[in-house]
């Protein structure tokens, strides 16, 4: 009896604590979970409902799950929005190099990595929340390692007006460097200088002249070694250049007279490698006096002059920088040479880059001599006889014309009909080889200056 009393008893407490149960839990309300998936990605390790909208947007809460996702990955994620108390976006992108390279200031693709790949990698959680600068700058572009003459925190802080157009993005910062500061001189990091290293090193200024990329460069692959007391601190140019292909030009030449004296030259100033060759190469066809107390005309400067340019007064350098043209182009046609010759830059610094063989006008109708300037141009025209063509033709003067020898009448210039070169024969236009037509075609513009003249030379 005794037993089925306590077993009414235990039943009856059973009972009633179950009945306790259902109360507490009809008194606690229910939170249903919100869904973390959409369009088939979930973004549990990213985003929290609650979260997001109690701390970021509140103007959100209440809408359906869907609605508030949505506008999270849309909107959200471009702007970097924090979503869950356990990932930052903007800690997770400072603190990880390698995914700043991969995906720049694309802030999604972190978002989708860290909930795809990096909530599973142990070296990867501990960057989600508490980085607030920027860790491990990128130093490496295009395969080259810049942190010899580059540090990202230097360089933002010596150029602020770049930094604050690339604000911590180490990879476009890199790039700029790269790209424009180095070209531009400028300094990215204390112990390198590229003014100073150019300054102090006569040989690379002999091979680099002006292109401050292959100092930083030299530097970086063996200057550090033995050429570091050059990286800082000097300013101004040390053991200044007078010699060009392995001779001394000291006795008629002075670097700082010259520059100084002759305003042509005078943007050479700070590079003497250029003055040095502008000299060898112009000034002295130009007579331009190049040491105090070296005239033109004195013994030393006429011999140097001669023994560089034995046929001086023959070079078409001579000729050429009497004349200035409308564009970057000039053109010499020397009728008794039966030679053209191009010309690129500008009076007194023409550079010439082709020599073309060429027919001229025959006696009796002869190719005008005198100074004229490019016209119009045209891919071909028919002879005056009617039965060949002459292509890629550019207007001289009048009907006088730049062209190819003579084809057939085919609808391509591949069946030759004359090919003569190098003699008077023509009706008067100058007569080139079919690539040599072609190419005054394509690159000479309208307006660049013409000398026609007839000499021996």
């Amino acid at each position: 009896m005794k037993v089925k009393r306590n077993i009414r008893h235990a039943l009856r407490a059973c009972v009633l604590l179950a009945l306790l149960c259902v109360g507490i839990a009809a008194a606690v309300p229910a939170y249903a979970a919100h869904s973390t998936v959409l369009d088939g990605q979930n973004y549990k390790y990213v985003y929290d409902y609650t979260y997001y909208t109690t701390n970021v947007h509140p103007e959100l809460a209440g809408k359906s799950d869907k609605t508030v996702l949505k506008y999270f990955v849309r909107s959200g994620m471009p702007r970097q929005e924090r979503a869950i108390a356990t990932f930052d976006v903007k800690s997770y992108r400072l603190a990880n190099q390698d995914l700043r390279k991969a995906f720049g200031k694309d802030y999604k693709s972190y978002y989708l990595h860290y909930q795809n790949y990096g909530h599973a990698e142990s070296s990867r959680v501990g960057t989600t929340t508490g980085v607030k600068k920027l860790q491990n700058p990128v130093t490496i572009y295009n395969g080259v390692d810049y942190s010899k003459v580059y540090d990202y925190f230097y360089y933002c802080k010596k150029h602020p007006g770049v930094a604050k157009y690339y604000p911590e993005d180490d990879v476009m910062m890199l790039r700029h460097f790269v790209t424009k500061g180095m070209d531009r001189q400028y300094q990215a990091i204390k112990s390198f200088n590229v003014k100073s290293y150019r300054y102090g090193n006569a040989d690379l200024r002999a091979k680099f002249k002006s292109d401050y990329s292959q100092y930083y460069l030299h530097y970086i692959q063996s200057g550090y070694q033995n050429r570091a007391n050059t990286a800082t601190g000097i300013t101004s140019l040390k053991n200044i250049i007078t010699t060009y292909n392995g001779v001394d030009y000291s006795s008629v030449y002075d670097f700082k007279y010259y520059v100084s004296h002759n305003a042509i030259v005078s943007k050479y100033k700070d590079d003497d490698a250029s003055a040095i060759e502008h000299f060898i190469k112009r000034g002295l066809i130009m007579g331009l006096q190049a040491k105090a107390g070296v005239l033109k005309t004195s013994a030393a400067y006429q011999n140097t002059l001669l023994k560089l340019y034995p046929n001086q007064a023959k070079n078409e350098y001579v000729k050429a920088n009497q004349y200035s043209s409308k564009t970057k182009y000039l053109i010499l046609l020397n009728q008794a040479a039966h030679t053209v010759y191009i010309f690129k830059g500008a009076q007194y610094e023409w550079e010439k880059i082709a020599t073309y063989p060429c027919c001229v006008g025959k006696p009796s109708t002869p190719t005008p001599v005198g100074v004229f300037t490019i016209g119009s141009r045209g891919t071909y025209f028919v002879t005056h006889s009617g039965n060949s063509k002459c292509w890629y033709f550019t207007q001289i003067y009048y009907s006088i014309l730049f062209h190819s020898q003579i084809y057939d009448l085919s609808n391509s210039p591949v069946n030759l009909v004359d090919g003569t070169m190098s003699a008077s024969c023509s009706l008067g236009c100058v007569r080139l080889h079919l690539g040599n037509a072609l190419w005054i075609y394509q690159n000479i513009p309208r307006g660049t200056t013409v000398v026609s003249y007839n000499r021996p030379w």
